[in-house]
């Protein structure tokens, strides 16, 4: 049922998503052919910064898409007057907000190879893609040499670990908050907006004490005594690293536990609680 509800998902919610990447892209080749013929021709100079600002503005709305996208399609198919019919399929909560979730993550990692790609097509030149290549093993290589070191590997998967972990997070609060919000019939968007900063102090409190207790540790202090390494020739300390994963696996714990409060509580309203008058 899972696969049924993302292809359903997809499709809705490609036919807002290419037309906005599509146009990105059309945009960035026009103001390439722009650069290139502008010193040629002066009268594209006020054509070349319109399209320069109607870039700026689209690559901010093809990367607050996923966030508002999801967002709305949440609360119109759920909560809004299609809850009555989302809610009488044959479909538990869950898989709805796992639904949700996952699409959303997936066209934020498509409005980012869509931002990149508009960017590629504007420093288009001859040689580019050998010099993307080089750069590509340059990185490879790179990342062989932090792997092959126990405690810089360790610190990128925390990193990474981190990202996904707040990523998850900050679509499952906007869930919760929605899902809260919804019990004040009249004023449900208010609601909903109370309810996030409610979560969001909640959580900043939370990191607050946490950010506290680590202090009292020697981690501080490790920051500025440490025992130093070498990696590729380049002296790093090696205990700095060790900190700096302590602190980024901590806080993805932390963020991996508000994820599941947020989750519990989306699930639990749209179950017990839902409110579709």
């Amino acid at each position: 049922m899972l696969g049924k509800l993302l292809k359903h998902e997809f499709k809705s919610t490609a036919r807002i998503f290419i037309p906005f990447y599509f146009a990105l892209i059309g945009v960035a080749a026009i103001l390439k052919l722009f650069t290139l013929f502008e010193s040629r021709i002066n009268i594209l100079v006020l054509p070349r910064a319109l399209f320069i600002f109607l870039y700026a503005v689209l690559v901010a709305i093809v990367f607050a898409l996923a966030y508002i996208i999801t967002c709305t399609r949440f609360y119109r198919n759920l909560l809004g007057d299609e809850g009555y019919l989302m809610h009488t399929l044959p479909v538990k909560p869950y898989l709805h907000i796992w639904t949700k979730l996952i699409t959303g993550i997936v066209w934020l990692f498509a409005s980012i190879l869509a931002g990149l790609l508009s960017v590629l097509v504007l420093t288009l030149r001859k040689g580019l893609f050998g010099d993307i290549i080089k750069g590509i093993d340059l990185v490879f290589k790179q990342l062989g040499v932090i792997l092959n070191n126990s405690s810089a590997g360790l610190t990128l998967a925390a990193f990474i670990l981190m990202l996904a972990v707040v990523l998850i997070n900050s679509f499952l609060m906007f869930y919760a908050s929605m899902s809260v919000g919804q019990l004040i019939r009249r004023h449900r968007v208010i609601g909903s907006i109370a309810a996030y900063f409610g979560f969001s102090f909640i959580t900043q409190m939370i990191s607050a004490v946490v950010m506290f207790i680590l202090s009292k540790t020697n981690t501080f202090d490790v920051l500025q005594n440490g025992n130093v390494g070498v990696i590729n020739g380049r002296v790093v300390n090696i205990q700095i690293l060790n900190a700096i994963t302590a602190f980024l696996l901590v806080f993805s714990v932390l963020y991996t536990l508000t994820a599941i409060g947020y989750y519990i509580i989306t699930n639990y309203m749209l179950k017990k609680k839902l409110n579709l008058e």
